[in-house]
């Protein structure tokens, strides 16, 4: 059973999704442009069994508002703080993309992490990455009549990038929408805020966060085209790779998006199997 709630931590609100389970528990963060949706299908596989939680990062769906200043690290303290006003004790952590170097930073700060899985993230970003990323924040600008329009919108892009539409994109999609004051519609989260995230995982220090992290890791590579290329090339893993003691790896031949949102079997038993084995 899934519940959904809204919830003060802090000086902020927080949207959580709980998928109820008699082990864990596990905590997904989501990417830059996701929200705690995007975590359903990952929660097909492990939720029932494993109790999981997922919420939108501040500036994103129904949580408070990004700071003008927003940053990964900002995001990690946010975690930090939901995962103690839960109670969370020994939790895995599922993070993809911008969320795995969140959960990066969560793994080197608390001890009893049991593992943590790091979805096509923490590796090196370049300014040709944020080069290749800025385009897709377009949609986050765009302001549209209709909220069909917007849909719409968000499903030719989903399905541009491999993806059948299906109920679980249109729950998330139509999470993300909001109106202006003059009726219209818009994603809600502040497209400038989400590029200060995005420019600061330039300044991401491998070098002092990811040797301190004692537990162990999945780190999966999305090897799949989004048009001509990957979204990262495998060459940006070689320092995450480097600087972890404890690494499983495993390359997936879907893309940065399809392997949150299709279902892909060998890529759910491997971390299904990796939870296990986490939790034993």
């Amino acid at each position: 059973m899934k519940k959904e709630y809204l919830k003060k931590i802090g000086n902020f609100e927080f949207y959580l999704m709980e998928w109820e389970g008699l082990k864990g528990p596990i905590f997904c963060i989501h990417a830059l442009t996701g929200n705690a949706n995007h975590f359903q299908l990952i929660a097909n596989t492990l939720g029932g069994e494993y109790h999981l939680i997922s919420y939108d990062l501040r500036g994103r769906g129904n949580s408070s508002p990004a700071d003008p200043d927003s940053n990964v690290m900002k995001h990690a303290e946010d975690a930090l703080a939901i995962m103690e006003d839960l109670g969370l004790k020994n939790p895995l952590i599922i993070g993809h993309s911008m969320g795995a170097y969140t959960a990066a930073i969560i793994a080197s700060r608390r001890k009893d992490i049991r593992g943590i899985v790091l979805l096509d993230g923490a590796g090196v970003v370049t300014e040709q990455d944020v080069e290749n990323i800025e385009p897709a924040l377009e949609r986050v600008r765009n302001i549209f009549e209709q909220k069909e329009d917007y849909v719409e919108g968000a499903r030719k892009s989903y399905e541009a990038m491999g993806l059948a539409w299906n109920e679980v994109l249109s729950n998330s999609v139509n999470h993300e929408i909001g109106q202006t004051t003059e009726g219209k519609f818009k994603c809600k989260g502040s497209a400038d805020a989400i590029h200060s995230d995005l420019v600061s995982l330039l300044e991401y220090p491998h070098e002092s966060i990811l040797p301190n992290i004692s537990c162990p890791v999945l780190l999966v590579y999305a090897k799949g085209s989004l048009g001509n290329a990957p979204l990262y090339y495998e060459k940006a893993y070689d320092k995450t790779k480097a600087l972890i003691k404890h690494l499983d790896y495993y390359i997936t031949d879907a893309n940065h998006f399809t392997m949150m949102h299709k279902d892909i079997p060998e890529l759910q038993n491997t971390i299904h199997h990796f939870v296990e084995k986490c939790f034993k």
